[in-house]
Order: structure tokens, then C-alpha cells, then sequence
């Protein structure tokens, strides 16, 4: 988690991560203790991110941008 101060906050949970393209489509495949999935890559830029996930739901990010007051 991004901290006010630029710093981030992290946990001892572990996701190993991997992309892979399956028939033309690209998805980010997740492996935790608890389990596996994967989303499609719907769109990639510099600063935008989409997922799709098995039920359809789309997952929207931003490029982190720090805080500042200044």
C-alpha cells in the first residue's frame, strides 16, 4: 500500500505472478497458499490497466501518482 510520506506498506503474504498468451489473449495468471487464477488482459497502457476476471467482472488501475500538498 502507498504511504503519504512516497513509502509502501507490505505484508508477508506472497503472490507468485506470470502472464501468459493463451490463443491470442493475454492473461495474468496468480498462485497464492490459497489458491490459482487469472485474469484477461483487456487493455495496457503507461498508465491504465484493465482486467477481466471468469465472471466477466472489469478491474480498473491507475498508475500510482505520490501525494503531495505542494
Amino acid at each position: 500500500m502507498p504511504q503519504l510520506d512516497g513509502t509502501y506498506k507490505t505484508n508477508n503474504l506472497k503472490e507468485e505472478i506470470s502472464i501468459s498468451n493463451e490463443n491470442g489473449s493475454y492473461f495474468v495468471n496468480y498462485t497464492t497458499s490459497y489458491g490459482k487464477w487469472k485474469e484477461e488482459i483487456i487493455e495496457i497502457q503507461d498508465s491504465v490497466l484493465v482486467l477481466k476476471n471468469k465472471d466477466d467482472l472489469e478491474y480498473n488501475y491507475k498508475r500510482y501518482k505520490p501525494f503531495s500538498l505542494k
